[in-house]
Protein backbone atom coordinates (compact mmCIF):
# COMPACT_ATOMS: atom_id res chain seq x y z
CA UNK A 1 0.00 0.00 0.00
CA UNK A 2 1.21 3.49 -0.98
CA UNK A 3 1.32 5.85 2.50
CA UNK A 4 2.00 9.34 2.15
CA UNK A 5 3.12 11.54 4.55
CA UNK A 6 3.65 15.89 4.63
CA UNK A 7 6.79 16.76 5.98
CA UNK A 8 8.78 20.12 5.97
CA UNK A 9 12.03 20.92 4.58
CA UNK A 10 15.25 22.50 6.41
CA UNK A 11 17.93 24.04 6.66
CA UNK A 12 21.08 22.82 7.66
CA UNK A 13 22.76 25.19 10.04
CA UNK A 14 26.05 25.24 7.43
CA UNK A 15 23.75 27.11 5.11
CA UNK A 16 23.44 30.09 7.59
CA UNK A 17 27.47 30.53 8.02
CA UNK A 18 27.12 30.17 4.39
CA UNK A 19 24.53 33.15 3.47
CA UNK A 20 26.71 34.81 6.37
CA UNK A 21 29.69 34.60 4.60
CA UNK A 22 29.21 34.22 0.92
CA UNK A 23 26.29 37.09 0.40
CA UNK A 24 28.86 39.84 -1.33
CA UNK A 25 31.42 39.04 -3.13
CA UNK A 26 33.07 43.30 -2.63
CA UNK A 27 33.42 45.27 0.50
CA UNK A 28 31.15 48.22 -1.46
CA UNK A 29 28.11 45.30 -1.62
CA UNK A 30 28.79 44.75 1.95
CA UNK A 31 29.08 48.51 2.74
CA UNK A 32 25.90 49.59 0.58
CA UNK A 33 23.96 46.85 2.63
CA UNK A 34 25.08 48.93 6.06
CA UNK A 35 23.94 51.92 4.41
CA UNK A 36 20.28 50.40 3.17
CA UNK A 37 20.15 49.54 7.40
CA UNK A 38 21.07 53.00 8.20
CA UNK A 39 18.37 54.78 6.35
CA UNK A 40 15.10 51.87 6.92
CA UNK A 41 16.25 53.00 10.39
CA UNK A 42 15.42 56.51 10.12
CA UNK A 43 19.04 57.65 9.64
CA UNK A 44 19.00 61.66 8.49
CA UNK A 45 22.59 60.89 7.67
CA UNK A 46 24.95 58.55 7.21
CA UNK A 47 29.12 58.55 7.42
CA UNK A 48 31.55 56.20 6.15
CA UNK A 49 35.05 56.24 7.72
CA UNK A 50 37.78 54.27 5.99
CA UNK A 51 41.11 54.47 7.46
CA UNK A 52 44.47 52.67 6.94
CA UNK A 53 46.63 52.05 10.19
CA UNK A 54 50.70 51.12 10.71
CA UNK A 55 51.66 48.00 8.92
CA UNK A 56 52.51 45.44 11.63
CA UNK A 57 55.71 42.96 11.25
CA UNK A 58 56.16 42.01 8.01
CA UNK A 59 52.49 42.37 6.26
CA UNK A 60 52.65 43.78 2.71
CA UNK A 61 49.61 46.10 3.95
CA UNK A 62 48.59 48.34 6.32
CA UNK A 63 45.72 46.91 8.68
CA UNK A 64 42.09 48.84 7.86
CA UNK A 65 39.38 49.73 9.61
CA UNK A 66 36.12 50.80 8.42
CA UNK A 67 33.39 52.50 10.13
CA UNK A 68 29.47 53.07 9.29
CA UNK A 69 27.82 55.11 11.36
CA UNK A 70 24.08 57.19 11.71
CA UNK A 71 21.98 58.63 14.07
CA UNK A 72 18.85 56.65 13.03
CA UNK A 73 16.64 54.78 15.48
CA UNK A 74 18.91 52.31 16.56
CA UNK A 75 18.49 49.05 18.69
CA UNK A 76 17.14 49.69 22.05
CA UNK A 77 16.20 46.40 23.85
CA UNK A 78 17.64 43.27 24.12
CA UNK A 79 14.19 41.82 22.78
CA UNK A 80 14.78 43.92 19.59
CA UNK A 81 18.44 42.75 19.34
CA UNK A 82 17.27 39.32 19.49
CA UNK A 83 14.90 40.05 16.96
CA UNK A 84 16.47 42.36 14.70
CA UNK A 85 20.08 41.25 15.14
CA UNK A 86 20.41 38.17 16.13
CA UNK A 87 18.15 36.20 14.83
CA UNK A 88 18.52 35.78 10.65
CA UNK A 89 15.24 35.77 8.22
CA UNK A 90 12.55 36.70 10.15
CA UNK A 91 9.92 38.39 7.73
CA UNK A 92 9.62 42.22 7.55
CA UNK A 93 6.12 43.47 9.34
CA UNK A 94 3.80 45.84 7.04
CA UNK A 95 4.21 48.55 10.61
CA UNK A 96 7.64 48.54 9.70
CA UNK A 97 7.78 50.40 6.22
CA UNK A 98 11.00 49.25 4.57
CA UNK A 99 12.58 50.72 1.66
CA UNK A 100 14.68 47.66 0.23
CA UNK A 101 14.97 44.78 3.23
CA UNK A 102 13.63 41.91 2.32
CA UNK A 103 15.51 39.08 3.60
CA UNK A 104 16.45 40.03 6.95
CA UNK A 105 20.20 38.69 5.72
CA UNK A 106 22.20 41.44 4.50
CA UNK A 107 24.05 42.52 7.73
CA UNK A 108 25.68 39.66 7.32
CA UNK A 109 27.50 41.04 4.44
CA UNK A 110 29.39 43.05 6.69
CA UNK A 111 30.31 39.92 9.34
CA UNK A 112 32.46 38.26 6.60
CA UNK A 113 34.62 41.32 5.80
CA UNK A 114 36.38 41.59 9.50
CA UNK A 115 35.60 41.40 13.06
CA UNK A 116 32.22 43.68 14.00
CA UNK A 117 31.69 45.82 16.31
CA UNK A 118 28.03 47.42 17.00
CA UNK A 119 27.69 50.01 19.07
CA UNK A 120 23.70 51.12 19.53
CA UNK A 121 22.05 52.40 22.84
CA UNK A 122 23.28 51.19 26.16
CA UNK A 123 25.00 48.25 23.94
CA UNK A 124 28.05 46.52 22.12
CA UNK A 125 27.85 43.27 19.84
CA UNK A 126 31.28 41.99 18.34
CA UNK A 127 31.12 39.41 16.22
CA UNK A 128 34.32 37.95 14.89
CA UNK A 129 34.05 35.16 12.31
CA UNK A 130 37.57 34.28 12.22
CA UNK A 131 37.01 33.29 15.97
CA UNK A 132 34.39 31.35 15.71
CA UNK A 133 34.71 27.36 15.87
CA UNK A 134 36.17 25.51 12.70
CA UNK A 135 35.53 22.13 11.94
CA UNK A 136 32.17 20.35 11.74
CA UNK A 137 30.59 22.95 14.16
CA UNK A 138 28.40 25.89 12.85
CA UNK A 139 27.67 27.37 15.78
CA UNK A 140 28.00 31.27 14.93
CA UNK A 141 28.88 32.66 18.78
CA UNK A 142 28.90 36.62 19.58
CA UNK A 143 29.32 38.73 22.23
CA UNK A 144 26.48 40.99 24.23
CA UNK A 145 27.45 43.94 26.37
CA UNK A 146 25.00 45.94 28.01
CA UNK A 147 25.28 48.88 30.63
CA UNK A 148 27.16 50.96 27.78
CA UNK A 149 26.79 54.96 28.01
CA UNK A 150 23.84 55.64 25.48
CA UNK A 151 24.34 56.78 21.80
CA UNK A 152 21.84 57.81 19.07
CA UNK A 153 21.50 55.38 16.44
CA UNK A 154 23.75 52.95 15.41
CA UNK A 155 27.79 52.78 14.96
CA UNK A 156 29.34 49.48 13.14
CA UNK A 157 33.33 49.30 13.23
CA UNK A 158 35.07 46.96 11.01
CA UNK A 159 38.37 45.92 11.68
CA UNK A 160 38.89 44.58 8.12
CA UNK A 161 40.55 40.98 7.93
CA UNK A 162 41.92 42.39 4.38
CA UNK A 163 42.51 45.74 3.47
CA UNK A 164 41.18 46.41 0.06
CA UNK A 165 43.25 49.11 -1.13
CA UNK A 166 45.57 47.55 -3.36
CA UNK A 167 42.99 44.79 -5.23
CA UNK A 168 42.49 44.98 -8.49
CA UNK A 169 39.36 47.04 -8.26
CA UNK A 170 40.38 49.33 -5.39
CA UNK A 171 43.95 50.04 -6.45
CA UNK A 172 43.91 53.22 -4.11
CA UNK A 173 41.87 55.14 -1.84
CA UNK A 174 39.95 57.29 -4.88
CA UNK A 175 39.11 54.33 -6.39
CA UNK A 176 37.69 52.12 -3.19
CA UNK A 177 35.83 55.23 -2.77
CA UNK A 178 34.69 55.38 -6.62
CA UNK A 179 33.10 51.88 -6.06
CA UNK A 180 31.01 53.09 -3.22
CA UNK A 181 29.77 55.98 -4.97
CA UNK A 182 28.30 53.82 -7.75
CA UNK A 183 26.86 51.73 -4.91
CA UNK A 184 25.08 54.64 -3.11
CA UNK A 185 25.07 57.60 -6.60
CA UNK A 186 21.00 58.20 -6.28
CA UNK A 187 20.01 57.64 -2.53
CA UNK A 188 18.30 60.56 -1.24
CA UNK A 189 19.92 60.40 2.59
CA UNK A 190 22.95 62.13 1.98
CA UNK A 191 26.10 59.79 2.46
CA UNK A 192 29.42 61.04 3.67
CA UNK A 193 32.83 59.29 2.92
CA UNK A 194 35.59 60.93 4.90
CA UNK A 195 33.57 63.90 5.72
CA UNK A 196 33.02 64.02 1.87
CA UNK A 197 29.12 63.62 0.44
CA UNK A 198 29.32 61.16 -2.10
CA UNK A 199 25.54 60.88 -3.60
CA UNK A 200 23.43 63.24 -5.14
CA UNK A 201 19.50 62.56 -4.56
CA UNK A 202 17.94 61.54 -7.64
CA UNK A 203 15.36 63.86 -7.06
CA UNK A 204 17.39 66.69 -7.46
CA UNK A 205 19.18 65.40 -10.60
CA UNK A 206 17.96 66.69 -14.42
CA UNK A 207 16.39 63.39 -16.35
CA UNK A 208 15.19 62.57 -19.92
CA UNK A 209 12.02 60.82 -18.54
CA UNK A 210 10.55 60.63 -15.38
CA UNK A 211 7.45 58.23 -14.57
CA UNK A 212 5.48 56.93 -11.96
CA UNK A 213 8.08 53.74 -11.65
CA UNK A 214 11.43 55.31 -12.43
CA UNK A 215 13.49 58.47 -13.43
CA UNK A 216 15.71 57.94 -16.95
CA UNK A 217 18.69 59.16 -18.38
CA UNK A 218 19.32 58.31 -21.79
CA UNK A 219 22.66 57.69 -24.26
CA UNK A 220 25.48 57.31 -21.83
CA UNK A 221 28.06 54.69 -20.41
CA UNK A 222 28.36 51.38 -21.82
CA UNK A 223 25.54 49.91 -20.87
CA UNK A 224 21.73 50.44 -18.66
CA UNK A 225 22.80 51.23 -15.19
CA UNK A 226 19.84 49.93 -13.01
CA UNK A 227 19.48 51.72 -9.06
CA UNK A 228 16.61 50.18 -6.91
CA UNK A 229 15.48 53.78 -4.95
CA UNK A 230 19.01 55.12 -5.79
CA UNK A 231 20.69 51.96 -4.66
CA UNK A 232 22.72 50.08 -7.30
CA UNK A 233 20.91 46.96 -8.41
CA UNK A 234 22.88 45.71 -11.71
CA UNK A 235 23.82 46.93 -14.86
CA UNK A 236 22.25 45.82 -18.14
CA UNK A 237 24.65 44.83 -21.39
CA UNK A 238 23.92 47.51 -24.06
CA UNK A 239 23.25 44.30 -26.13
CA UNK A 240 20.31 43.49 -24.13
CA UNK A 241 18.75 46.21 -24.18
CA UNK A 242 19.44 48.22 -27.04
CA UNK A 243 20.34 51.17 -25.51
CA UNK A 244 22.71 52.70 -22.49
CA UNK A 245 21.90 55.14 -19.39
CA UNK A 246 20.73 55.47 -16.08
CA UNK A 247 17.43 54.03 -14.54
CA UNK A 248 16.22 54.75 -10.68
CA UNK A 249 13.22 52.90 -9.91
CA UNK A 250 10.92 54.66 -7.14
CA UNK A 251 9.02 51.89 -6.52
CA UNK A 252 10.77 48.87 -4.50
CA UNK A 253 12.27 46.47 -7.05
CA UNK A 254 11.75 42.71 -6.43
CA UNK A 255 15.91 41.73 -5.79
CA UNK A 256 16.82 37.98 -6.01
CA UNK A 257 18.16 36.58 -2.86
CA UNK A 258 22.07 36.98 -3.86
CA UNK A 259 20.89 41.03 -4.51
CA UNK A 260 22.85 40.51 -8.36
CA UNK A 261 19.72 40.84 -10.34
CA UNK A 262 15.92 41.41 -10.80
CA UNK A 263 13.44 38.84 -10.35
CA UNK A 264 11.79 38.70 -14.03
CA UNK A 265 8.29 38.93 -12.28
CA UNK A 266 8.56 42.66 -10.72
CA UNK A 267 6.30 44.49 -12.18
CA UNK A 268 8.19 48.18 -11.93
CA UNK A 269 10.86 45.95 -13.31
CA UNK A 270 8.94 44.71 -16.58
CA UNK A 271 7.20 48.68 -16.50
CA UNK A 272 10.86 50.07 -16.94
CA UNK A 273 11.02 47.80 -19.84
CA UNK A 274 9.13 48.58 -21.41
CA UNK A 275 9.95 52.59 -21.54
CA UNK A 276 13.69 51.59 -22.21
CA UNK A 277 12.28 49.11 -25.26
CA UNK A 278 10.08 52.38 -26.35
CA UNK A 279 13.07 55.02 -26.39
CA UNK A 280 14.66 52.23 -28.61
CA UNK A 281 12.28 51.75 -30.58
CA UNK A 282 11.79 55.59 -31.04
CA UNK A 283 15.65 56.07 -31.91
CA UNK A 284 15.11 53.71 -34.93
CA UNK A 285 12.23 55.31 -36.14
CA UNK A 286 14.46 58.81 -36.31
CA UNK A 287 17.61 56.95 -37.80
CA UNK A 288 17.99 57.36 -41.67
CA UNK A 289 20.68 55.54 -42.55
CA UNK A 290 22.40 54.29 -39.25
CA UNK A 291 22.09 53.65 -35.68
CA UNK A 292 24.97 54.98 -33.55
CA UNK A 293 26.36 52.08 -31.98
CA UNK A 294 26.79 48.38 -32.60
CA UNK A 295 24.23 47.27 -29.29
CA UNK A 296 21.80 49.36 -31.00
CA UNK A 297 21.86 47.87 -34.50
CA UNK A 298 22.28 44.26 -32.74
CA UNK A 299 18.70 45.13 -30.39
CA UNK A 300 17.45 46.30 -33.54
CA UNK A 301 17.98 43.03 -35.53
CA UNK A 302 16.89 41.33 -32.53
CA UNK A 303 13.87 42.76 -32.10
CA UNK A 304 13.04 42.55 -36.36
CA UNK A 305 13.43 38.54 -35.66
CA UNK A 306 11.11 38.38 -32.66
CA UNK A 307 8.59 40.50 -34.57
CA UNK A 308 8.46 43.46 -32.40
CA UNK A 309 10.37 45.67 -35.47
CA UNK A 310 8.63 46.31 -38.50
CA UNK A 311 10.78 45.53 -41.35
CA UNK A 312 9.93 48.50 -43.68
CA UNK A 313 11.11 51.18 -40.83
CA UNK A 314 14.57 49.47 -40.96
CA UNK A 315 15.07 47.95 -44.46
CA UNK A 316 17.66 50.78 -45.08
CA UNK A 317 19.06 51.50 -42.01
CA UNK A 318 22.72 50.62 -42.22
CA UNK A 319 22.69 47.93 -38.91
CA UNK A 320 25.31 45.08 -40.43
CA UNK A 321 28.89 45.30 -40.62
CA UNK A 322 31.11 44.24 -43.11
CA UNK A 323 34.82 42.82 -42.61
CA UNK A 324 35.97 46.35 -43.84
CA UNK A 325 34.03 48.19 -40.68
CA UNK A 326 31.56 49.87 -43.06
CA UNK A 327 28.05 49.35 -42.51
CA UNK A 328 25.47 47.91 -44.85
CA UNK A 329 21.37 47.68 -44.61
CA UNK A 330 19.35 44.57 -45.22
CA UNK A 331 17.83 45.86 -48.29
CA UNK A 332 21.39 46.24 -49.42
CA UNK A 333 21.79 42.87 -49.00
CA UNK A 334 18.40 41.81 -50.70
CA UNK A 335 19.27 43.72 -53.57
CA UNK A 336 23.05 42.74 -53.81
CA UNK A 337 22.61 40.23 -56.56
CA UNK A 338 26.26 39.18 -55.96
CA UNK A 339 28.05 36.37 -53.79
CA UNK A 340 28.16 36.75 -50.03
CA UNK A 341 30.12 35.33 -46.97
CA UNK A 342 31.65 36.28 -43.64
CA UNK A 343 35.05 37.01 -42.82
CA UNK A 344 37.53 38.06 -39.73
CA UNK A 345 37.60 41.73 -39.46
CA UNK A 346 40.75 43.58 -41.63
CA UNK A 347 40.57 40.61 -43.35
CA UNK A 348 42.78 41.63 -47.00
CA UNK A 349 41.69 39.24 -49.09
CA UNK A 350 38.14 39.92 -48.43
CA UNK A 351 38.80 43.51 -48.31
CA UNK A 352 40.27 43.35 -52.40
CA UNK A 353 36.83 41.18 -53.00
CA UNK A 354 34.61 43.93 -52.17
CA UNK A 355 37.30 46.69 -53.84
CA UNK A 356 36.54 44.63 -56.86
CA UNK A 357 32.67 44.36 -56.63
CA UNK A 358 33.52 40.52 -56.13
CA UNK A 359 31.88 39.37 -52.87
CA UNK A 360 30.31 40.84 -50.10
CA UNK A 361 32.06 40.16 -46.84
CA UNK A 362 30.13 40.38 -43.79
CA UNK A 363 31.72 40.48 -40.15
CA UNK A 364 32.35 36.98 -38.85
CA UNK A 365 31.42 38.82 -35.45
CA UNK A 366 27.77 39.07 -37.04
CA UNK A 367 26.66 35.48 -36.17
CA UNK A 368 27.64 35.51 -32.34
CA UNK A 369 26.31 38.96 -32.07
CA UNK A 370 23.01 38.17 -32.77
CA UNK A 371 23.14 34.12 -30.81
CA UNK A 372 22.93 32.61 -33.96
CA UNK A 373 24.29 29.07 -34.12
CA UNK A 374 22.55 27.81 -37.11
CA UNK A 375 24.05 27.45 -41.06
CA UNK A 376 25.42 30.32 -42.04
CA UNK A 377 23.45 30.93 -45.17
CA UNK A 378 20.23 30.42 -43.36
CA UNK A 379 21.16 34.12 -41.14
CA UNK A 380 19.02 36.46 -42.89
CA UNK A 381 16.32 33.81 -43.07
CA UNK A 382 15.77 33.45 -39.49
CA UNK A 383 16.17 37.05 -38.87
CA UNK A 384 13.58 38.17 -41.12
CA UNK A 385 11.18 34.93 -40.32
CA UNK A 386 8.90 37.05 -39.19
CA UNK A 387 8.17 38.63 -42.49
CA UNK A 388 8.70 35.96 -44.25
CA UNK A 389 6.09 34.06 -41.88
CA UNK A 390 3.30 36.63 -42.25
CA UNK A 391 3.93 37.65 -46.47
CA UNK A 392 3.68 36.24 -49.88
CA UNK A 393 5.99 33.55 -51.48
CA UNK A 394 7.32 35.55 -53.44
CA UNK A 395 8.83 37.77 -50.15
CA UNK A 396 9.98 34.26 -49.31
CA UNK A 397 11.40 33.44 -53.18
CA UNK A 398 13.82 36.66 -52.31
CA UNK A 399 15.18 35.41 -49.19
CA UNK A 400 15.93 32.49 -50.84
CA UNK A 401 17.55 33.86 -53.27
CA UNK A 402 19.45 35.71 -50.96
CA UNK A 403 20.46 32.04 -49.33
CA UNK A 404 21.60 30.59 -52.33
CA UNK A 405 24.23 33.33 -53.28
CA UNK A 406 25.99 32.44 -49.63
CA UNK A 407 29.34 31.00 -50.31
CA UNK A 408 31.72 29.15 -48.03
CA UNK A 409 34.60 32.23 -47.14
CA UNK A 410 37.57 29.62 -48.01
CA UNK A 411 36.29 30.40 -51.75
CA UNK A 412 37.98 33.91 -51.28
CA UNK A 413 41.11 32.49 -51.30
CA UNK A 414 41.16 30.26 -54.54
CA UNK A 415 43.55 31.83 -57.18
CA UNK A 416 44.76 34.50 -54.85
CA UNK A 417 48.34 35.22 -53.98
CA UNK A 418 48.98 36.18 -49.82
CA UNK A 419 52.74 36.93 -50.26
CA UNK A 420 53.87 40.11 -50.16
CA UNK A 421 56.99 41.09 -52.35
CA UNK A 422 59.41 43.98 -52.44
CA UNK A 423 60.00 45.24 -56.14
CA UNK A 424 63.64 46.02 -56.42
CA UNK A 425 65.32 48.84 -58.05
CA UNK A 426 66.57 47.02 -61.09
CA UNK A 427 62.84 46.09 -61.73
CA UNK A 428 61.18 49.20 -61.56
CA UNK A 429 60.17 50.78 -64.40
CA UNK A 430 60.57 54.22 -65.48
CA UNK A 431 57.62 55.90 -64.50
CA UNK A 432 57.75 53.97 -60.72
CA UNK A 433 61.47 54.95 -59.76
CA UNK A 434 59.94 58.88 -61.08
CA UNK A 435 56.89 58.36 -58.80
CA UNK A 436 58.92 57.07 -55.66
CA UNK A 437 61.98 59.57 -56.02
CA UNK A 438 59.21 62.43 -56.09
CA UNK A 439 57.28 60.68 -52.83
CA UNK A 440 60.69 60.51 -50.70
CA UNK A 441 61.76 63.88 -51.86
CA UNK A 442 58.42 65.22 -50.50
CA UNK A 443 59.87 64.38 -46.91
CA UNK A 444 56.39 64.39 -45.42
CA UNK A 445 56.18 60.91 -44.31
CA UNK A 446 57.24 60.59 -40.60
CA UNK A 447 60.75 59.27 -41.34
CA UNK A 448 59.19 56.23 -43.26
CA UNK A 449 60.34 55.84 -46.73
CA UNK A 450 58.12 54.85 -50.13
CA UNK A 451 58.86 51.36 -51.38
CA UNK A 452 57.71 49.41 -54.13
CA UNK A 453 56.41 46.06 -53.69
CA UNK A 454 53.86 43.49 -55.27
CA UNK A 455 50.94 42.27 -53.67
CA UNK A 456 47.23 40.49 -54.79
CA UNK A 457 45.75 41.79 -51.98
CA UNK A 458 46.59 45.14 -50.53
CA UNK A 459 47.04 48.72 -52.36
CA UNK A 460 49.33 49.43 -49.56
CA UNK A 461 51.52 48.24 -46.41
CA UNK A 462 53.58 49.47 -43.82
CA UNK A 463 55.49 48.33 -40.92
CA UNK A 464 54.44 50.46 -38.87
CA UNK A 465 57.56 52.95 -38.42
CA UNK A 466 60.13 52.37 -41.03
CA UNK A 467 58.12 52.07 -44.54
CA UNK A 468 55.42 52.31 -46.78
CA UNK A 469 55.49 50.19 -49.69
CA UNK A 470 52.92 50.83 -52.90
CA UNK A 471 51.61 47.79 -54.91
CA UNK A 472 52.78 48.26 -58.61
CA UNK A 473 49.57 47.22 -59.79
CA UNK A 474 47.73 50.16 -57.85
CA UNK A 475 50.31 52.28 -58.44
CA UNK A 476 50.00 51.69 -62.06
CA UNK A 477 46.61 52.69 -62.26
CA UNK A 478 47.68 56.03 -60.86
CA UNK A 479 47.51 58.81 -63.18
CA UNK A 480 49.20 61.89 -61.44
CA UNK A 481 48.24 64.53 -63.80
CA UNK A 482 45.27 64.09 -62.69
CA UNK A 483 44.43 65.63 -59.06
CA UNK A 484 41.41 63.12 -58.38
CA UNK A 485 44.36 60.34 -58.70
CA UNK A 486 46.71 62.25 -56.70
CA UNK A 487 44.86 62.62 -53.95
CA UNK A 488 43.50 59.10 -53.95
CA UNK A 489 47.30 58.04 -54.01
CA UNK A 490 48.13 60.31 -50.49
CA UNK A 491 44.89 59.03 -49.08
CA UNK A 492 46.39 55.54 -49.09
CA UNK A 493 49.62 56.64 -48.05
CA UNK A 494 48.35 58.78 -45.18
CA UNK A 495 45.98 55.73 -43.95
CA UNK A 496 49.04 53.48 -44.04
CA UNK A 497 50.93 56.30 -41.55
CA UNK A 498 48.24 56.09 -39.48
CA UNK A 499 48.99 52.67 -38.26
CA UNK A 500 52.17 52.02 -35.89
CA UNK A 501 51.66 48.09 -36.59
CA UNK A 502 52.29 46.06 -39.68
CA UNK A 503 49.54 45.78 -41.84
CA UNK A 504 50.73 43.00 -44.01
CA UNK A 505 48.11 40.31 -43.93
CA UNK A 506 45.76 41.92 -41.81
CA UNK A 507 44.89 45.57 -40.79
CA UNK A 508 42.21 46.04 -37.89
CA UNK A 509 40.82 49.98 -37.70
CA UNK A 510 39.91 50.84 -33.65
CA UNK A 511 39.71 54.01 -32.39
CA UNK A 512 43.14 55.28 -32.11
CA UNK A 513 43.58 54.30 -35.54
CA UNK A 514 40.86 56.92 -36.37
CA UNK A 515 41.92 59.07 -34.42
CA UNK A 516 45.64 58.84 -35.34
CA UNK A 517 44.39 59.24 -39.05
CA UNK A 518 42.56 62.72 -38.28
CA UNK A 519 45.30 63.94 -36.93
CA UNK A 520 47.51 63.40 -39.79
CA UNK A 521 44.93 64.30 -42.80
CA UNK A 522 44.08 67.75 -40.82
CA UNK A 523 47.52 69.02 -39.63
CA UNK A 524 48.77 72.30 -40.68
CA UNK A 525 51.38 70.33 -42.55
CA UNK A 526 49.58 67.02 -43.83
CA UNK A 527 50.81 64.69 -46.78
CA UNK A 528 48.06 65.51 -48.34
CA UNK A 529 48.95 69.25 -48.35
CA UNK A 530 52.01 68.45 -51.06
CA UNK A 531 49.67 66.78 -53.63
CA UNK A 532 48.55 69.54 -55.51
CA UNK A 533 52.18 70.26 -56.77
CA UNK A 534 52.73 66.47 -58.12
CA UNK A 535 51.10 66.51 -61.62
CA UNK A 536 53.81 69.94 -62.17
CA UNK A 537 56.55 68.00 -60.13
CA UNK A 538 55.71 64.67 -62.68
CA UNK A 539 55.82 67.26 -65.75
CA UNK A 540 59.09 68.54 -64.38
CA UNK A 541 60.57 65.52 -63.66
CA UNK A 542 59.61 64.23 -67.36
CA UNK A 543 60.87 67.27 -68.73
CA UNK A 544 64.43 67.14 -66.90
CA UNK A 545 64.71 63.03 -68.08
CA UNK A 546 64.04 63.99 -71.39
CA UNK A 547 66.87 66.94 -71.04
CA UNK A 548 69.31 63.96 -69.49
CA UNK A 549 68.40 61.74 -72.06
CA UNK A 550 69.31 64.52 -74.65
CA UNK A 551 72.59 65.39 -73.03
CA UNK A 552 73.29 61.83 -72.48
CA UNK A 553 72.82 60.78 -75.81
CA UNK A 554 75.36 63.78 -77.08
CA UNK A 555 78.15 62.52 -74.78
CA UNK A 556 77.69 59.09 -76.17
CA UNK A 557 78.23 60.76 -79.94
CA UNK A 558 81.06 62.84 -78.88
CA UNK A 559 82.58 59.72 -77.06
CA UNK A 560 82.28 58.29 -80.50
CA UNK A 561 83.61 60.83 -82.59
CA UNK A 562 86.73 60.98 -80.20
CA UNK A 563 87.39 57.34 -80.51
CA UNK A 564 86.86 57.04 -83.93
CA UNK A 565 89.38 59.92 -84.46
CA UNK A 566 91.54 58.82 -81.45
CA UNK A 567 91.22 61.88 -80.37
CA UNK A 568 91.26 61.44 -76.39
Amino acid sequence: MVMTQKRQLKMHPKLLVDVIKKQAGTLQKAILEGVMNAIEAGATEVKIDFKELDKVGTDRRSKATLTISDDGEGINSIEEIDEYFETFGSPHKESEHKTWAQFRMGRGQMFSFGKNIWRTSEFKMIVDLHEMAEGNSHDLPYDLENGHSKIKGCKIKIELYHNPIGDWDNRSIDAFKENIEKQIRFMEVPILFNGEQLNTPASECEWDKEDDDAYYLFNVGQGVRIYNMGAYAKEESAYRVGCTGVVVSKKRLDINFARNDIMASCPVYQSIQEVLKENRKKKTRKARTRLFTEAERVATLIDLRDGEQEYRDIKSIKLLPTSNHRLVSLEQIRKCGMPWTFAKDGDRVADRAMQYDQTLCLSDRLPSLLNYAGELKGLFSWLCRDIIRNSSNTVKKTWDIVESFHIPAIKLREGVSEIYKNVPTKKQTKVEKRILKILNDLGCWEGRTIRLGQSDIARAWTDGSSYIVLDNGFLSKCYLAYYSHVLNLFAVLCHELAHDISTAGTHVHGQQFYERFHEIVMKKNSPMCYGGDIPNKMRAAMRKEREQAEINKQTKTEEKIRTKLGIK
